[in-house]
């Protein structure tokens, strides 16, 4: 326990184990990378340069919400509520790709 914290991250064995061994910590490391994907190609230089790239990567946001709604699976914290607050959001944009397509 080197900062006083405790709990499954304690000391580095346990950070690590907490990072690459639970449900939380795989998809925690997931959505980490597929941000800073989209942040990298977000940039107006890379954007000006290669749209493709900004538009290809931006659908990342998928697999950023999958993991995002697995993320709770592991119930360190709490039972999982993020498909509640997601639900909604994705009926809206399902319903708008759908209409846009028609």
């Amino acid at each position: 326990n080197v900062d006083g914290w405790g709990g499954p991250w304690a000391g580095t064995d346990g950070l690590y184990k907490w990072l690459f061994t639970t449900v939380a910590g795989l998809t925690g490391l997931l959505m980490w990378g597929c941000f800073l994907v989209m942040l990298a190609t977000s940039l107006e230089r890379v954007r000006r340069w290669c749209f493709e790239y900004f538009w290809v990567t931006h659908h990342l946001f998928v697999v950023a919400l999958a993991a995002l709604i697995l993320h709770g699976c592991g119930h360190l914290i709490a039972f999982p509520m993020a498909w509640a607050f997601l639900l909604p959001a994705l009926v809206i944009y399902t319903a708008q790709r759908v209409r846009r397509e028609v």
